[in-house]
């Protein structure tokens, strides 16, 4: 089991060097070189469309026939 107050307190210490991570924890220290999360801009992403099986194989198929073929 995890101790969630010794997790937190670790989230917050290992602020060492150049950590540009945001912590997940939103009780954790967010350490200042940390992009702002209000600045980052987010594409629109369609999770019904691209979520899709048959869309995730057509764009593999594509993917293999133009990108994987200049591997080769």
């Amino acid at each position: 089991m995890i101790n969630r107050q010794a997790w937190q307190r670790r989230k917050s210490v290992r602020k060492t060097g150049t950590d540009s991570k945001v912590p997940s924890n939103a009780n954790a220290a967010t350490p200042p070189e940390a992009p702002k999360l209000a600045d980052i801009k987010l594409i629109d992403y369609d999770f019904a469309k691209y979520g899709s099986s048959d869309e995730r194989s057509r764009l593999l198929e594509r993917w293999d026939a133009e990108v994987g073929s200049l591997a080769n």
